[in-house]
């Protein structure tokens, strides 16, 4: 995997993203037994999950600006999340740099865990080597949702952003 220069630092802040999400938010079980820490831990988590994340996308949009890369490579992919506008689901306008100018532009943020299950079904024909698939059959996990809200020229919007799927798209087009 070869990434183009320059987009360490945004590398660098997704995994530590990933991290802390994982660790605070999706196994947090490992603490149940001592509650304190488990507050503290996904408070302060929270708080360096967003920081990180506020700084990964100025970094990602100011490279944006300069090179137009999400222009050419953003599949306006409605898998990272669900976006509101005056109350009404737009899922047209889903895409990377929407989620990020919300993450930079927004009047409230905050981070939470859904439960999340699928079911995948396995690919008639071959497919080419090299291709990653997922394996057929169930699965189950959650999904960190980091939840932003604010107002566009009076008008409220809202955005829940899978954390992890935003994560991947942003990590696609950075290749």
């Amino acid at each position: 995997m070869s990434f183009l220069p320059g987009r360490d630092g945004i590398i660098d802040d997704l995994l530590i993203v990933c991290a802390l999400a994982q660790g605070a938010f999706v196994t947090p079980e490992n603490f149940s037994a001592l509650p304190y820490l488990q507050h503290l831990l996904q408070d302060r988590s929270s708080e360096a999950l967003i920081e990180r994340l506020l700084a990964m996308a100025i970094k990602t949009r100011f490279l944006d600006d300069q090179t137009g890369l999400l222009k050419e490579k953003d599949r306006r992919q409605i898998l990272i999340g669900k976006y509101f506008e005056g109350g009404v689901e737009k899922d047209d306008e889903i895409c990377i740099r929407l989620a990020l100018n919300k993450l930079v532009h927004h009047d409230k943020i905050a981070v939470r865990v859904e439960e999340w299950g699928a079911i995948v079904v396995g690919m008639r024909d071959p497919q080419p080597p090299g291709t990653k698939l997922i394996l057929a059959g169930p699965h189950k996990g959650k999904r960190v949702i980091v939840s932003v809200e604010g107002a566009h020229r009076g008008r409220p919007w809202q955005f829940d952003i899978d954390l992890y799927k935003l994560v991947d798209e942003v990590l696609r087009a950075l290749e």
